[in-house]
């Protein structure tokens, strides 16, 4: 009977471990932030910073997502990961979750939530894998907007 048990006990965690790592493949990506610009979703890069970004990297024994805030950068390890039915949802070391949702399936735009550990929502934004760059028209802020005219030539 212990035997048993242990099989399926096994079975489990196996079971387990391979459905982490296919949910993990649909997040293991490249997302660049969309902007809706004049009623249009375009990739908008500003002219102070980066256009936000995320990146999941997979790691030996853990794995890390990568949040790019223009100038800035946090990393958090990805403690849990669930498939959802319209997306994923991962919870993050510091007691956060993210919540990686369709938005418009046929312009491949998903929705980021992101909330503190108290469920309170930090951020919701548009991205696209970095695999659909090519579906969008890219803007880019005009230098004048941050900077002197003398110092944009």
């Amino acid at each position: 009977m212990k035997n048993i048990y242990s099989v399926l006990f096994f079975l489990y965690l196996n079971f387990n471990c391979y459905a982490q790592k296919d949910v993990f493949s649909q997040l293991n990506n490249n997302w660049i932030k969309l902007t809706t610009v004049n009623n249009e979703v375009v990739i908008y890069n500003p002219c102070a910073a980066e256009n936000q970004s995320f990146t999941v990297i997979d790691q030996e024994d853990k794995n890390i997502l990568a949040y790019h805030w223009g100038q800035q950068s946090s990393f958090h390890q990805i403690i849990l990961i669930l498939e959802l039915t319209n997306g994923i949802k991962a919870k993050l070391d510091d007691g956060s979750e993210i919540e990686l949702v369709e938005f418009d399936t046929q312009k491949n735009i998903y929705k980021l939530h992101w909330s503190d550990n108290q469920n309170t929502e930090i951020l919701s934004i548009l991205f696209t894998n970095e695999k659909n760059r090519g579906n969008f028209k890219i803007v880019n802020q005009p230098c004048t907007d941050c900077w002197q005219l003398e110092d944009c030539n």
